[in-house]
């Protein structure tokens, strides 16, 4: 009795110096310590932060990250294709079912010639068929003979071809059913996905459309909106308001930096400015844009 009388006195010698605040860092109450207690026998990870909280941590995240498969759906409208090799044999026989329209947005002026070689013999198979071709080409293909000469092909037989200074990713639409574009954006032959979903579709079909109503038919690429504005200089013009650098003008036009310099600089002193805003403003305001 007496070691027990001694041991209820240390007891409650120990709860009187509890701050009557509560429990601070250090005091744990009856409840946290049941639940590390608990935690230990049980094998589960509970920790206390310094504060006193506890946070369950191993078995609890684990239980919340199980997935209800009965919730997740599988959607044969989607397929992937990785390797150059099996993407130009999926490209090659998705061109065979074309049946009305193929609308594309090709990423990179120049084009290496063995995409070249095998866009054209797609592209012949379906001229053959009847299939109208509209293609969305980065301005600066003009820097590059042998895609200039291909873009020329497919004017000559019945291609139309239109060019922009941005393209916001490269893709393929076809017969407004199909939409196919690249699972890493910086790396189009690492793989891509063919999407036959019709809210996907209709979105980038979408896309599509402002992009060819806004690009410029590359026959005319020399030409000058009435009066002023060069369709180059129209281009550096609109990616300076967007707040690029002349380093960043220079490469998406196709340009060195020395070169695209000397055009800005060319282009702010028609407009009376150093400002690409003002300049922006002027042009618009003189319907050269």
């Amino acid at each position: 009795m007496g070691k027990i009388a001694v041991q209820r006195a240390k007891s409650s010698d120990a709860w009187q110096e509890v701050p009557s605040g509560g429990l601070k860092s250090g005091h744990r109450s009856i409840e946290q310590n049941a639940l590390l207690v608990g935690s230990e026998l049980s094998g589960s990870a509970v920790t206390q932060t310094p504060d006193g909280h506890i946070v369950k941590t191993r078995q609890e995240h684990e239980q919340n990250a199980k997935v209800d498969h009965s919730a997740v759906t599988s959607y044969p409208e989607i397929e992937i294709i990785n390797g150059a090799a099996g993407i130009s044999a999926r490209l090659a026989a998705l061109g065979l079912e074309a049946e009305s329209e193929v609308a594309n947005c090709v990423q990179g002026g120049a084009q290496r010639p063995e995409r070249l070689a095998e866009a054209r013999s797609i592209a012949e198979e379906t001229f053959s068929r009847g299939v109208r071709s509209r293609s969305v080409f980065l301005s600066n293909l003009r820097n590059d003979r042998a895609t200039l000469d291909y873009v020329a092909w497919l004017n000559e037989h019945g291609g139309e071809v239109r060019t922009t200074s941005t393209l916001p990713i490269r893709m393929i639409i076809q017969d407004r059913k199909i939409a196919v574009v690249p699972v890493d954006p910086d790396n189009t032959m690492s793989g891509i996905v063919i999407c036959r979903m019709p809210s996907v579709v209709l979105a980038l079909q979408e896309l599509f459309e402002k992009i060819w109503d806004s690009a410029t038919l590359l026959g005319k690429a020399c030409a000058h909106n009435d009066p002023g504005l060069s369709i180059q200089e129209r281009d550096i013009l609109q990616l300076l308001t967007a707040g690029w650098s002349s380093v960043e003008v220079g490469n998406a036009m196709g340009f060195a930096e020395r070169t695209a310099r000397r055009k800005i600089r060319d282009l702010f002193a028609r407009l009376d400015t150093e400002s690409p805003f003002v300049a922006g403003y002027r042009a618009a305001k003189k319907g050269w844009l």
